[in-house]
């Protein structure tokens, strides 16, 4: 119920706002860290629910950009990680701007060169996601193409991962 609903995007809020506070005291430990890629995995793991609803589009929106996105640039690899697999996860999102989907297909496709092996992954993982599932991804990934093959096949070189060469067919489609 949307009840519900407004109750999960509370406790997200909560719980988001008490880490950013943690945040501008410096008093943030790793425990907090690996609570909030916890709740930022759950957040994600209620995508579907919170589209199917229209009410809850903003309230999502809001999170996105306020709570996940800024940990793009984290020191924190397991939640530069996280906030790439989300983006991944919301490629449909219908943001309220096209700019936000363009600047999350860069990120992606940034995050490619982070010197971190899990948020390459996500990331090669996420923008297979956008070209499979947003169609006007596509001319946001072409300025990046030659960056997103060679890390791609970097990445098959180092890992030989299905899901990689997956990707990478998905691309080349």
């Amino acid at each position: 119920t949307n009840a519900s609903l407004d109750l999960a995007i509370q406790a997200f809020n909560n719980i988001f706002n008490n880490y950013l506070q943690k945040v501008n005291t410096n008093t943030i430990t790793f425990q907090d860290q690996i609570q909030k890629e916890g709740m930022m995995r759950y957040f994600a793991s209620l995508r579907r629910i919170f589209e199917s609803s229209p009410d809850m589009l903003v309230a999502c929106e809001q999170i996105l950009m306020t709570h996940i996105l800024p940990e793009l640039s984290s020191s924190c690899g397991i939640l530069v990680a996280r906030a790439v697999s989300i983006l991944g996860d919301f490629c449909a999102f219908k943001y309220s701007n096209i700019e936000i989907t363009k600047a999350c297909v860069n990120e992606c496709c940034n995050k490619l060169k982070h010197h971190e092996l899990p948020v390459k992954l996500q990331a090669s993982f996420a923008i297979a996601r956008y070209i499979r599932v947003e169609p006007n991804s596509f001319q946001y990934l072409l300025p990046h193409i030659e960056l997103i093959l060679q890390e791609f096949f970097n990445l098959i070189d180092v890992i030989g991962n299905d899901d990689v060469v997956s990707s990478l067919g998905s691309l080349l489609d």
